[in-house]
């Protein structure tokens, strides 16, 4: 693919800004296409995909709840990357950068959130004080 978009610029045949565009509307359409199991709750816990901490691997209700919520906010992120990308093209605006920055922000955001969540929702187990106070 990169060897394609860099033969196709060198040939001129290509503006970047169209690259780009088409590019990151590719990244934001994966990213729904990604997003999507997860948030109807249909990836069992694996070590390969999904929201994987030590916290969502060991309890499979933990995994379930983050990852649809994970999934939800990657669904919008993708979405969100397409539609910039296009509105930014459309303006005259190569979309590369300020794509790449929205995109890489809003994906860390998901992370941040769906950490805190693991945690929180881990403290509510059963049993949770207990475990805790016997390690200290």
């Amino acid at each position: 693919m990169l060897r394609v978009g860099v033969l196709l610029l060198a040939s001129q045949k290509i503006k970047p800004d169209l690259l780009s565009l088409v590019t990151f509307v590719l990244v934001g359409m994966i990213m729904v296409a990604l997003a999507e199991p997860l948030a109807r709750r249909k990836i069992a816990p694996n070590g390969l995909y999904g929201f994987r901490t030590p916290t969502t691997l060991r309890y499979p209700s933990i995994w379930y709840e983050v990852n649809e919520h994970a999934g939800k906010q990657l669904r919008v992120v993708g979405a969100c990357t397409a539609a910039f990308a296009v509105l930014l093209y459309l303006s005259g605006v190569n979309p590369g950068f300020p794509t790449a920055t929205m995109s890489i922000v809003g994906a860390l955001l998901v992370v941040v959130a769906n950490q805190r969540l693991a945690s929180k929702l881990r403290t509510n187990l059963p049993g949770f004080a207990l475990r805790a106070a016997r390690r200290r």
